[in-house]
């Protein structure tokens, strides 16, 4: 949970910088000017340069587990207000950050099964996103007939479907088995380090073949983590008699509870490898 809550807590800052660039105050008047999705939600601007320095502000005290519970909270308040007051402010990534911040602010509770069911319900939040899309996908004519990947393309994969026939099929057909099963090999213990690197990779092609979505395929693999608590603390158990004693004090950071680390064999949670343990040979 604590390498994932500063994935997304940077990811959060990076969100509020992206509005500010973007020209979402800007948008909020003139002919980009889109209407609330209810008509009592206020749109001074006022309320969202507010919204945008919470959002910012929060995200980085989030990062840096900082009254997490509050923090947390209110980021993800802010970006509630976000996308219910403007539809068409980068609505998935948004949508998808307001859930992970309310969950994260779940995960500050002092109680242990609180935490635990905090990083349950974002394994969760991520698997639904992954099948709702490979599902909307899969029965949606546009995409499965190839029309949605010609018209976002880049000029690299334009280059590619120049030169390689299939290359519109099989980035239609993979990307939907890629996200329906995704989730389940994710959850299995000797899937799980493969699924995240093909979801790494998965999420790196989408940014160069369309250039769309930059933060929701960002936000999706900083939650692999959770996922991965049982690898990763072997691995940080590995790397802290290795590296300076400058890096040691980040490891110890953001190593989990022994607690909160997943089962190797597989769903629920059991403790960490203790670090002197003998390797059975």
């Amino acid at each position: 949970m604590k390498l994932t809550r500063l994935l997304i807590g940077l990811l959060g800052f990076l969100h509020g910088l992206w509005f500010l660039r973007g020209g979402y105050i800007e948008s909020r008047s003139g002919e980009s000017f889109v209407l609330p999705i209810y008509d009592w939600i206020p749109t001074n601007q006022w309320i969202e340069i507010t919204a945008l320095t919470l959002i910012v502000v929060g995200s980085l005290l989030v990062a840096f587990n900082v009254r997490l519970r509050v923090t947390a909270t209110v980021v993800a308040l802010s970006f509630a207000y976000i996308l219910f007051s403007d539809w068409s402010a980068f609505h998935h990534s948004t949508f998808l950050a307001a859930n992970l911040f309310a969950l994260l602010a779940w995960s500050g509770s002092t109680r242990a099964d609180s935490k635990k069911a905090a990083g349950i319900a974002i394994q969760f939040l991520v698997g639904c996103v992954y099948i709702f899309a490979g599902l909307h996908k899969l029965l949606g004519d546009g995409f499965r007939s190839g029309l949605v990947i010609e018209e976002v393309s880049t000029f690299i994969s334009q280059w590619i479907m120049v030169h390689f026939a299939g290359f519109v099929p099989l980035s239609v057909w993979g990307t939907i088995v890629i996200e329906l099963f995704i989730t389940f090999a994710l959850l299995h213990r000797k899937t799980r380090v493969w699924a995240a690197i093909l979801g790494i990779g998965f999420h790196i092609m989408i940014l160069a073949f369309t250039a769309r979505g930059a933060l929701f395929n960002m936000y999706l693999p900083a939650c692999y983590p959770l996922f991965l608590t049982a690898e990763i603390a072997r691995l940080f158990n590995w790397l802290t008699p290795r590296v300076p004693s400058s890096i040691r004090g980040l490891i110890a950071r953001l190593q989990e509870p022994e607690s909160l680390v997943m089962n190797t064999e597989g769903a629920g949670y059991a403790s960490a490898p203790p670090k002197d343990s003998p390797t059975k040979r």
